[in-house]
């Protein structure tokens, strides 16, 4: 499916435009540490993704879809070396630091498999609290 538009902090804009040719970026919040950011009220920023968003369908016959190529490359910081220990189980999983795991491939649905398999290794390890 082809992608015009990406809205979202600066981070993501930055990263849209960087991979995507042509997209369309709209940002709506400047990323300014760890869980801050400076975002736009929120009726503006309805405002702008509409507005956006028209333009970008008005032109969607120009649009291609957006084909990566390989290989595929994951890296994660996990939360704690505990999850990092689970993950590093995935067949060819690298522990590249304390916290941090890789995996590539050249096939997208492994690369997808090992983020699933991430995803829920680390919700099995991550810290429960009261009433979650």
């Amino acid at each position: 499916v082809p992608v015009g538009l990406v809205t979202g902090d600066d981070k993501a804009c930055a990263q849209a435009e960087k991979q995507i040719p042509g997209v369309r970026t709209l940002v709506v919040k400047h990323s300014q540490g760890r869980g801050v950011a400076r975002t736009l009220h929120p009726a503006a920023a309805r405002e702008g993704i509409k507005q956006a968003a028209v333009e970008v369908v008005g032109s969607a016959g120009d649009f291609q879809a957006f084909v990566p190529e390989p290989p595929f490359v994951l890296e994660a910081d996990v939360l704690n070396t505990g999850i990092a220990d689970l993950c590093a189980l995935v067949p060819f999983t690298e522990r590249v630091g304390p916290r941090t795991v890789r995996f590539e491939s050249h096939d997208f649905m492994t690369a997808f498999r090992c983020l699933l398999t991430w995803t829920y290794m680390g919700e099995s390890e991550a810290p429960r609290y009261a009433g979650t």
